[in-house]
Formats: C-alpha cells, sequence, structure tokens
C-alpha cells in the first residue's frame, strides 16, 4: 500500500510541470489563478555593490554600506543601491575601511552601527574592515541579526565594537543565522555578555578568528544562549579573548550546544579567584563535540578548569589536547566525558574529567603562531609533542569534518603525514630529507646541461665543431661532381 502511494505521488511530481505548459499554452490568465498556478517568476539574488567606503544615510547618489543593508532588508533601491531582492550579496569594495562614528545609530536602544539584520544577507567583504571609530564618543556594536535574519559574513573584519548591552561586535536573536567565513571578530567590549558575539540561534564559524574580546559578565569571545543557540566551529581559532565569570573563550548554557572540528582554543582568561570559570570554555546545562582541536593556555580560578569547565552538561572529545593551562585545571566537570573508544591527551594537573587515554608530563606545544593557513596554530615539535604525533585514530581524521569531508589540519595540510594521524588540530609534517650526495664526488653520470655563460659547454662546441667540418667536406664533393 505504502508503494502504491510512493508512485502514484512520483507521477504527481512528473505530471505537475506538464499541466502548468499546457494550461499556460491554453488557457487564460485568469483559470490559471483559479487553478492555483501561478506565472510569476521565484526571486532573484540581488547584487549590491557599495561605493567606496561610506557608511552615511543620506540622498548624494552613492550607495553606502548602511543604504546597502537597507536595500537588502526592504527589496528596493536606496539612494544610490540597487534595490533587494531574496537572498542578497552586498559587495564592499576590496581593502576598504567602513569607519563608524556612531552619528547615526540604528535598532533597539540605538546600539548598531548598521541598520539591524531582517532578511537573507551575505556581506561579501573582499578583505574590508568595519570598525567603531576611535573617536567615537557612542557606545554601539557593529551589527545584528533580528527575527528570522541571515547574515554571512565573509572576508571581513570586525572590530572595535562597545556595547552597553550583549555582544560588543555582533548580536543574533533566536531565530536567526548568522555565519562567519575568513574573517576575523577582535577587540570588542561588552558591558553584559558574549564581548565579540552573542548568539542565541545558528552560528557558524568557518576559518576564521575570534581574538581580543572582552565582556564584563561571561562568553569573552562567543556567548551562547538557549535551545536555538547551535554553533559550529572548524578550522577556527578562539584565542586572547577575557570575560569574569564564565567562558573566557566560549560560554554555552540553558541548552546551547556547539561542535569544534580542527579548531584551537587559546590564551583566553576569567577571572584568576574562584568565581572564574573555564578559561578556554565553560558550559552549563549545555552540549560540546570536539573532534581534533587544541585546547591549551588558557587561565581560570584555582581548583577550577582552566582550559573546559563542564556543569550538568555533556561533553564529546575525540583526538583532542588539552593541556598547558596558564591557570587551573585542564577539564573539570561533574560528570564523565563522552569519549568512549576514542583518544584524547591531558598532562597530569590534577583534572577531575575522565576519558583521557593519553595522560603525560612535559608535553609542550610551539607558540600560537601562523603556520600556514588562514588562522593561527600551535605547532607540534619533536620531541617535546611526541605524545600527540602519530597517536590520533585514523578513521576519526578521515570524517573530521561537519561535512564529512576529511584528512586535513586546521591549515588545510594533509593528516596522516606518519602511520597514524595527530591528535589536536595540527598535523606535524616531518622535514623532507634532502638528496643524497653524488658517491663518485661530482659526477652523477648525467651529461651537464647545456650553458651559455661557458660553463659545462666545452661538449657542445666539439660537436658544433664537427657539424661544421662535415659540411665543408659535403660542398666540396659537391663542388667535384658539378665540375
Amino acid at each position: 500500500m505504502s508503494s502504491t502511494r510512493h508512485c502514484r505521488a512520483a507521477r504527481g511530481a512528473d505530471v505537475a510541470p506538464l499541466v502548468r505548459i499546457i494550461a499556460a499554452r491554453h488557457l487564460p490568465i485568469a483559470s490559471l489563478a483559479l487553478l492555483g498556478l501561478s506565472l510569476a517568476p521565484a526571486a532573484m539574488a540581488a547584487s549590491i555593490t557599495v561605493t567606496g567606503p561610506a557608511v552615511d544615510d543620506v540622498v548624494n547618489g552613492n550607495c553606502s554600506i548602511v543604504e546597502a543593508v537597507r536595500a537588502a532588508n526592504n527589496n528596493a533601491a536606496v539612494d544610490g543601491c540597487a534595490a533587494g531582492s531574496g537572498a542578497d550579496v552586498i559587495v564592499l569594495p576590496a581593502s576598504g575601511s567602513f569607519s563608524f562614528d556612531g552619528s547615526k545609530l540604528f535598532g533597539l536602544g540605538s546600539q548598531n552601527a548598521l541598520p539591524e539584520v531582517s532578511s537573507n544577507i551575505t556581506l561579501q567583504g573582499n578583505g574590508s574592515t568595519l570598525a567603531r571609530s576611535s573617536s567615537a564618543s557612542a557606545d554601539f556594536r557593529i551589527a545584528s541579526v533580528t527575527g528570522s535574519g541571515k547574515l554571512t559574513v565573509q572576508d571581513t573584519t570586525i572590530t572595535g565594537g562597545r556595547s552597553e548591552g550583549s555582544g560588543g561586535a555582533l548580536f543574533s536573536g533566536s531565530e536567526t543565522t548568522l555565519s562567519l567565513v575568513r574573517s576575523k571578530v577582535s577587540n570588542s567590549y561588552s558591558a553584559d555578555y558574549g564581548g565579540g558575539i552573542f548568539a542565541m540561534g545558528v552560528l557558524t564559524v568557518t576559518n576564521s578568528s575570534i581574538s581580543g574580546n572582552t565582556a564584563s559578565q561571561s562568553g569573552g569571545g562567543v556567548y551562547m544562549y538557549g535551545d536555538g543557540a547551535k554553533a559550529t566551529v572548524t578550522g577556527s581559532t578562539i584565542s586572547g579573548n577575557t570575560a569574569f565569570a564564565y567562558g573566557g573563550g566560549v560560554y554555552a548554557a540553558g541548552g546551547a550546544s556547539a561542535t569544534i572540528t580542527n579548531s584551537t582554543v587559546s590564551g583566553n582568561a576569567v577571572s584568576t579567584d574562584d568565581n572564574g570559570y573555564g578559561g578556554g570554555m565553560a558550559l552549563r546545562y549545555s552540549a560540546a563535540t570536539l573532534t581534533n582541536s587544541t585546547i591549551t593556555g588558557n587561565r581560570a580560578g584555582p581548583g577550577n578548569g582552566g582550559g573546559v569547565n563542564s556543569y550538568g552538561s555533556e561533553v564529546a572529545m575525540r583526538n583532542s589536547i588539552i593541556a598547558r593551562q596558564r591557570g587551573g585545571r585542564n577539564c573539570v566537570s561533574d560528570s564523565p566525558l563522552a569519549a568512549a573508544g576514542a583518544i584524547n591527551l591531558d598532562d597530569k594537573d590534577g583534572s577531575t574529567c575522565e576519558g583521557f587515554s593519553v595522560s603525560v608530563t612535559g608535553f609542550l606545544l610551539a607558540a600560537l603562531a601562523d603556520n600556514g593557513g588562514p588562522t593561527l596554530t600551535h605547532a607540534l615539535t619533536k620531541p617535546d609533542s611526541d605524545a600527540a604525533i602519530d597517536a590520533g585514530d585514523n578513521t576519526v581524521c578521515a570524517t573530521d569534518l561537519p561535512s564529512g569531508a576529511g584528512n586535513v589540519d586546521q591549515r588545510g595540510r594533509p593528516r596522516s603525514a606518519g602511520a597514524r594521524c595527530d591528535l589536536g588540530a595540527f598535523e606535524y609534517q616531518p622535514p623532507v630529507a634532502p638528496p643524497p650526495p653524488p658517491s663518485d664526488g661530482g659526477s652523477t653520470g648525467t651529461p651537464p646541461p647545456a650553458s651559455g655563460d661557458g660553463g659545462g659547454g666545452g661538449g657542445n662546441f666539439g660537436f658544433v665543431a664537427l657539424l661544421g667540418l662535415g659540411a665543408l667536406w659535403l660542398r666540396r664533393r659537391l663542388r667535384l661532381r658539378s665540375g
């Protein structure tokens, strides 16, 4: 019975386009309306090009970034900006510098440099920077996403935001989607939660960095709250962020979840007294999955989790490193890590988390640095990092990205350079041995290449001379015959 219904449904799907074609040719428009058939074309995405690093909102014939967001939100032309239509792309000039002085602000409480994003917008930054001006007297974040809006930020730096509320640089509501691709959120401040980003909806961070942000309460880099808050962090670095209470780098609470893959959480901090929990990451009634990631150099209060602090939460780890924190323990949790059969490493510092199959002393990582790729990483070095090299699970490495693709580290370099892949976000690449020296003192058995500077050209000279003599002999023979 079920299969019969499926066949009927399939036939209906095949016939529907044909019905539309016949109806369009033979029936009047009014009849089409009665049949529920529409000839209206689907909305096409618009490309809105911003002319120079303008931030004004006055009619002067140009298209500023402020006017471009308005045009996209309202599907209407604004000043020199084309009308938006469906999912829009706002194109910024290459390496543009957009500075907001706060002379005109937007959104609830006038806390945003840009109009609130309520439609589907991709901000194609082309290396541009969006910043709160150092001379601005008002406090404001750079952007917020509200309603069911979707904002994708590509190849853009967002910096210097300063909010009296949550989200120093970016704020996203509970029904929204916020995505960062090859972008940076830095040096922003919240007087409440989320120094860099406050997210209650879907958050995606890919090949990006969140660094140097501060929250006076919790979530220095990122604060996620609520059942709808779902973060996916891939190939990214969260570093140098600070908060007072929970989560110097990341704080997830109230049912939020985070999936962190091929990423680094480093150098983040919370208060060093008893009020500081989770220098790298704090979880409270939430969930997190860490795969091939590195959490190191973070700081919390004594006895608390300098790397990870989990309460009432589910934490799963695979092929990851939590080691060498600057303060507090590597990992503190009131329940075991969900790490059955997984391989993870910590150094012996009195962590209360269970689920580490490799626990060593003397383990070291190189400093956070540019080791290639779009973000900073901690390199594995020999012999200091030997415990993590060739210690991972190749099956995990082969499928370590949410898309299903794998076998690359945070930098995009191939995994399994040795017999097994490495733990953490960085895959050690053995040095390439130089070719062996010639065994006969210099000769390789191969004639030297021809050169135009006299070096190695003797063989060529003899060959040319021989050709010349041959030509003379042939000419003489021809003269004798003709005579």
